[in-house]
């Protein structure tokens, strides 16, 4: 009987690809795939450490993983918390038998085999080049979408980020790897691949001659996925070629995700972003909606950074209300060991942070309300994820991603069915999700 294998992957989609590639090379080595941990052979936990409370939820993880596992099982601990703190992690928890940091697959089956012989295996090394040849790797989301890497590390000097120490370098994906793995997708019936990078628009930079990221949307977009969403681009690195390739690839979904962390120039450069005053900010979000037709608008901010005060949220406020963003995300700010904003002085209390995201997602809210009623009446072609007993299609726009977004329920689902295009009527909202009906006409894909 082949032994059997149970997989955890927490954190970002980018962590899910690592944790695929690495189950890639236990199912090579005769492992099956089972969801009993309890019962399972080898226990693998890729994990975050991003910021403090992925790191918590990765022990909070292992703590009552531990005890319901067979006693002579293997867990496995790979991904970003180990490569930050190998040692006090492999303190921390006695009972795990590997642990492997960020590139953990290309030694994942040795160290497996070396722990079930009895030794307890701690190898993280430096961060290598991106793996190639994984196209044919186990999918751990729905047949239906899928998620692939087009580069790997990260540059940007962003004082509160801990990716660079994490992760290394940037380092693109050769192009010709990245589209035979679109290839493997698309005859797999893959209906949305999300290409995924710290940032994706600066695809190809590091490559002697190599592509950049409009011109590898150009070559992927005939290669027969119909949807292609990118996400993590810099909003710096929105230029013309890039915003025309989303304009005129019609498998490129018009999804536009471009964290800002901030409009306060103040903290933008204590941050090491861009310190664009909101008014140029908004003109830069304006020009992607003229250059992309029906574009959708993602970001990200991050409150109670050192420095900021009640002016500064009140600016993100009105912000938020002028932009008018399809998605915001609003995350509290987590001082890191290590990086420049961990030591900045005057950093609000943990209860003005809380309270100041409250407020932003209430104003995100009051947006979301407005968008609604104008989508109301309008037919967009919608992707099924899933549908349920009971008849419900669960289903996304291509204004809504498959990492958190909202999603769009049809109530009656008829011969519905996941992975399937449909075209609907949104009909209405219930909270932040829309609600819709079967409607006339043709599908996109």
């Amino acid at each position: 009987m082949n032994r059997t294998l149970a997989v955890i992957s927490l954190g970002c989609a980018k962590n899910l690809v690592d944790a695929e590639v690495a189950v890639g090379e236990l199912l090579g080595e005769g492992y099956e795939l089972t969801l009993d941990e309890e019962a399972a052979d080898v226990v693998l936990v890729n994990t975050c450490a991003f910021i403090g409370p992925a790191r918590d939820e990765g022990r909070q993880v292992l703590a009552e993983l531990s005890p319901r596992m067979k006693p002579d099982a293997t867990l496995v601990v790979t991904g970003c918390w180990p490569q930050l703190a190998a040692d006090a992690l492999a303190r921390e928890f006695e009972r795990v038998d590997v642990v492997l940091g960020v590139d953990a697959a290309a030694r994942l089956a040795r160290a497996v085999r070396e722990a079930a012989s009895g030794g307890r295996v701690i190898d993280v090394g430096p961060p290598r080049p991106p793996l190639a040849g994984v196209a044919a790797r186990p999918r751990l989301t729905a047949p239906h979408v899928s998620f692939l890497k087009i580069a790997e590390g990260c540059d940007h000097p962003c004082t509160f980020c801990t990716i660079p120490r994490l992760r290394g370098p940037y380092r693109s994906r050769d192009a010709d790897d990245v589209a035979r793995e679109v290839a493997f997708a698309a005859a797999h019936g893959v209906a949305e691949l999300v290409l995924l990078a710290q940032d994706s628009s600066r695809y190809g930079e590091d490559l002697d001659r190599g592509p950049n990221l409009a011109t590898l949307l150009r070559r992927l977009g005939g290669v027969g996925v119909p949807w292609l969403r990118v996400l993590y681009l810099h909003p710096a690195r929105l230029t013309e070629e890039l915003l025309a390739a989303f304009a005129d690839v019609e498998a490129v979904v018009n999804y536009v995700d471009v964290p800002l962390q901030h409009v306060a120039p103040h903290l933008l450069d204590a941050m090491g972003r861009p310190a664009w005053p909101p008014e140029e900010a908004l003109a830069r979000l304006e020009h992607v909606r003229a250059s992309v037709p029906g574009a959708a608008l993602r970001t990200s901010f991050i409150v109670g950074f050192p420095g900021e005060t009640e002016d500064d949220v009140e600016l993100l406020a009105d912000f938020i209300g002028a932009a008018r963003f399809d998605h915001v995300g609003v995350f509290e700010f987590s001082p890191e060991e290590g990086t420049p904003a961990a030591a900045l002085p005057d950093r609000p209390s943990r209860d003005a942070a809380a309270a100041r995201r409250e407020e932003l997602m209430l104003r995100q809210q009051d947006v979301l309300a407005e968008r609604y009623r104008e989508l109301q009446g309008r037919s967009f072609d919608v992707l099924v994820d899933r549908v349920t007993p009971e008849g419900v299609a669960v289903a996304r726009t291509y204004f809504q991603g498959p990492e958190g977004d909202p999603v769009t329920i049809i109530r009656d689902a008829g011969e519905l069915a996941a992975g399937q295009f449909a075209r609907v009527e949104i009909a209405g909202w219930e909270g932040y999700e829309l609600v819709a009906r079967a409607a006339q006409g043709a599908c996109r894909a």
